[in-house]
């Protein structure tokens, strides 16, 4: 099992200016579970350790140390809570002190003086706070324990989220807070994720990769598209607001429309020069063009379902002037980071599917697609199942 643990920040009335405010954000929605319990549960053992009357830090040297006593134990604060339920959640999507919209942990934090510990992949409390606890370390790996030591701070909330199956970990420290009980958060979260952040997310789910239309046409490209991030690659995420891009002259972009321009082949991307792309062919248009050739039949995904062993649905014909000969789905699922391909199964007539074999999964992407045009023929249906 993979740990991540960063240094603690600090900060006492400080003003942080972050050249990543700069960058293009976009708003990125995920499912989060928020374990109220689990965190609230650790300030006990944080508060028998900080007022232990054997607890001590290195000093800079690795050779003396400061014996701490007398600290008062840490107030729960209701207020602090929701800061570190809060950075927990975002760091599912970005792991940094810093926010995934790229201003400073601390702009979430009431007060000036404050601090930030925050851990990834440790699956108990008590993993987490051994870790944060750093015994073994010398005084450069000793930021958290400073933290949950320093006479500075007075109250303390606790953030444990689970996203994708896998557990992260926040402390926020201020010298003042309110003391309400926060109950409950909402299932999901909309956070505003810089540009570089999403660069390394995979699997994207787009819909088709691929597009034909006329001289003179417009259509519409993707309003949200999705896609897994994060850490461990385990941050199954929905884009909210793409914002399509071409560096061709054949085509122009307003929002999610596209206008054809000229004939010829375009790319757009979701981002400039990376990220998912869609091939867009521009035939001639007018009257005294050659009559209509079929093209990439659409197809609508219509009950599907999972019940643990296998994907059954329907597919039918909506669009396109042609339709598939041999009308298959392709499933691809995900378990805790890693995709399976699962066997292509084709329809019966009536355009219903059952795949066998999937499972147990968190997430199940599906595409239509004509066998009979070959490996590489394009999607002519998309779409996703989450699963609880």
């Amino acid at each position: 099992m993979k740990k991540w643990l960063f240094l603690t920040l600090v900060c006492t009335m400080c003003i942080i200016a972050w050249a990543g405010l700069a960058d293009e954000l976009y708003q990125v929605q995920y499912d989060v579970e928020y374990q109220y319990d689990i965190a609230r549960g650790m300030l006990s053992t944080v508060n028998a350790h900080r007022t232990a009357d054997d607890a001590w830090i290195w000093n800079a040297d690795n050779e003396t140390k400061t014996m701490i006593s007398g600290l008062a134990p840490l107030q729960y604060s209701s207020e602090l809570e929701k800061v570190a339920m809060q950075r927990a959640a975002e760091l599912a999507i970005y792991y940094s002190h810093t926010r995934p919209d790229g201003s400073s942990c601390f702009t979430l934090f009431p007060g000036f003086t404050m601090a930030e510990n925050i851990a990834a992949g440790q699956p108990t409390a008590a993993i987490v706070f051994e870790d944060w606890w750093e015994e073994n370390e010398p005084y450069a790996g000793q930021g958290h324990r400073r933290a949950i030591l320093d006479k500075a701070y007075t109250s303390i909330g606790i953030g444990c989220v689970k996203v994708g199956g896998r557990y992260f970990w926040a402390q926020a420290f201020t010298g003042g807070g309110n003391y309400e009980t926060v109950t409950s958060n909402p299932s999901s979260i909309t956070v505003s994720v810089r540009e570089n952040a999403l660069k390394n997310a995979a699997n994207w789910n787009i819909g088709a990769n691929s597009m034909e239309m006329e001289v003179g046409d417009t259509a519409s490209l993707p309003s949200s598209v999705s896609a897994v991030g994060g850490l461990f690659g385990a941050t199954r995420f929905r884009l909210l607001n793409p914002r399509w891009k071409t560096d061709s002259a054949l085509i122009t972009i307003d929002g999610n429309v596209v206008e054809a321009k000229a004939e010829g082949i375009a790319l757009i991307r979701l981002f400039a020069n990376s990220g998912p792309e869609i091939k867009l062919t521009i035939q001639p248009g007018g009257a005294d063009e050659p009559p209509e050739t079929p093209n990439t039949p659409r197809y609508d995904f219509s009950d599907v379902k999972y019940d643990g062993h296998a994907v059954m649905g329907k597919l039918t014909h909506t669009e396109g002037t042609g339709e598939a000969k041999t009308l298959s789905v392709r499933i691809t699922f995900f378990i805790t980071g890693n995709y399976y391909m699962a066997t292509v199964g084709e329809t019966a007539e009536d355009g219903s599917f059952t795949v066998e074999g999937v499972g147990p999964i968190e997430y199940i992407s599906i595409r239509a697609f004509d066998q009979a045009a070959g490996e590489n023929a394009p999607s002519c249906g998309a779409t996703e199942i989450l699963v609880n």
